[in-house]
């Protein structure tokens, strides 16, 4: 079996559940309760068709919803793909060209996800 970063929250979480985990601003979350945001965000990339190996782009700052989405990606077996935020974009729509020839799930559209 393969080890996937998912793997040491799962263990984590079901060592200490309610200890925390994570900590930005004013926000703090036990290690089960990022285990089931984890869980909930991998299935519905799953059910919108992400499959296992499929890049995954997350263009987000660094934040719990950013964490969530790279444990979830991985949960789902596939790969979580970074986008510096701190970078511009090219002028038109190359960037999203390129994105789409990297073959990751981007379709050149903003999408938000609940974490």
């Amino acid at each position: 079996m393969d080890f996937l970063i998912w793997h040491l929250l799962r263990k984590s979480a079901e060592r200490s559940p309610e200890k925390e985990a994570l900590a930005h601003g004013e926000e703090r979350l036990a290690y089960g309760q990022v285990a089931r945001r984890v869980d909930g965000l991998a299935a519905g990339l799953r059910s919108a068709g992400l499959r296992r190996g499929d890049r995954m782009g997350i263009y987000l700052e660094a934040s719990v919803p950013q964490v969530i989405s790279i444990f979830g990606i991985s949960r789902a077996e596939a790969v979580y793909v970074p986008i510096n935020v701190l970078l511009h974009a090219p002028p038109g729509n190359a960037h999203r060209a390129r994105l789409r020839d990297e073959r990751s799930h981007y379709d050149g559209s903003e999408t938000r996800l609940a974490c």
